[in-house]
């Protein structure tokens, strides 16, 4: 692979490939000795009496397309790095001849374009040559590019500019036009030397080298959720009531159900109703108010065989709703104030919210976990309110799902004096 410094070893090559070239051909006596650069076209210094010239300008450099999904991923899901996929570049020049008399340019330019056409790869043998030579004469260290020994060869074929794209090329050279001839350089691998994880070679596979098993049918072999479903079809569950999971073997010498949230250090962990099979079992989100909180769960199941190895299946997610367990209003001097009791508790950092029909109240601050929380409002009609306790995004369950048709819960409401 080459170094970084392999794409200005392909622009030096192809310099000197032109000077060469052009001191070699029988040219008119009127060219003289046109000289060879490779700047930026805004830096090209041109006028009358000044000598033909051609210069080569590499204008961008593209991912090629081809190399770009070679190889292993360069990181594993650690960050680590496991490989060093090479950056696989063509380059794009732009082969500009000036002149200061009538024909000038167009012959130089012919000169050039006929060495591109005639050398449609860089042989490895001129690469080194070239490079080993222009670091003795301009002391630059040109030789360590590696670029005769990269895997892919260098190959020069032309390319084609609308007169759309010569225009704006040249706009933004900011320079003035001329004959130009546009080329692509491929492809150029430029490889980091940094140090990767080199895996130790594989000698067995599997117990006694069997290899790996095979399950017949789509039922995974080990612990699995597939649905995690709350009483009555609810959108999400309350504290006390029972959560029915179904899935394929959770079934086993030991079975705890975890509960994890974001906001919680360790899971919760609760054991299964009795009456638990391989495909489905229950449980009742008991335990104490302070030690849940509304938002969601990541819900999975710990099964310990036989032998003491625990299967951990996978997570499925579970909304925990707040409940109102009892709610009260009375008015004030300055309005109306509404208590509410509810768990489970508020931990401090939950935005809490009360909606009266469709009026939203801002819980009153508070600095730790609390299970009453104090409304107020300037202005609010007497009546009677549907409530909806709201804690980080989650609603209170309004509608009682256990009766058909469903209807508004009437014991979350509350009237206003």
């Amino acid at each position: 692979m080459s170094s970084a410094l392999a794409i200005a070893g392909v622009t030096a090559v192809l310099a000197d490939l032109l000077s060469g070239w052009l001191a070699e051909q029988p040219l008119p006596r009127s060219l003289g000795n046109p000289k060879v650069s490779a700047l930026a076209p805004d830096l090209v210094d041109t006028g009358m009496g000044k000598p033909g010239q051609i210069n080569l300008f590499m204008y961008q450099a593209t991912l090629n397309p081809a190399w770009r999904s070679a190889g292993p991923p360069a990181r594993d899901a650690s960050g680590r790095r496991m490989a060093n996929p090479p950056l696989a570049l063509d380059l794009h020049y732009l082969l500009t001849a000036y002149g200061s008399q009538n024909f000038h340019a167009e012959m130089i330019l012919g000169y050039a374009m006929q060495l591109l056409h005639e050398t449609p790869i860089l042989p490895r043998d001129e690469i080194n040559r070239i490079l080993l030579a222009h670091a003795e004469r301009a002391n630059d260290d040109f030789s360590a590019t590696g670029l005769a020994d990269q895997l892919e060869q260098i190959k020069i074929s032309p390319a084609h500019l609308n007169t759309e794209e010569l225009s704006k090329l040249w706009s933004a050279f900011q320079s003035r036009y001329r004959p130009s001839a546009a080329y692509e350089v491929s492809v150029v691998l430029i490889e980091s030397s940094r140090p990767v994880r080199a895996p130790l070679p594989v000698l067995t596979r599997g117990a006694n080298d069997r290899g790996p098993g095979v399950q017949e049918g789509i039922i995974p072999p080990f612990a699995t959720l597939t649905a995690a479903v709350p009483p009555h079809q609810q959108p999400a569950i309350c504290l006390g009531e029972l959560l029915t999971l179904a899935g394929f073997h959770l079934d086993g010498a030991s079975v705890a159900v975890r509960f994890a949230n974001r906001r919680l250090p360790a899971p919760l962990v609760l054991a299964p109703r009795a009456e638990a099979s391989a495909n489905s079992l229950q449980v009742q989100l008991a335990g104490a108010s302070d030690a849940w909180q509304a938002g969601v769960y990541a819900v999975s199941v710990a099964v310990t065989q036989a032998d003491g190895s625990i299967q951990t299946s996978n997570a499925l997610a579970v909304t925990l709703a707040p409940h109102i367990d009892a709610i009260s209003a009375s008015r004030t001097p300055s309005g109306v104030e509404v208590l509410v009791e509810c768990s489970p508790a508020i931990w401090p950092g939950q935005a809490a919210a009360l909606l009266l029909g469709e009026r939203e109240l801002q819980a009153e601050a508070f600095g730790q976990k609390t299970s009453r929380l104090t409304f107020r409002a300037e202005e609010l009609p007497q009546g009677s309110y549907l409530a909806r306790l709201r804690v980080d995004g989650v609603d209170s369950l309004l509608v009682d799902r256990s009766t058909t048709p469903p209807r508004f819960d009437p014991a979350q409401s509350v009237v206003v004096p």
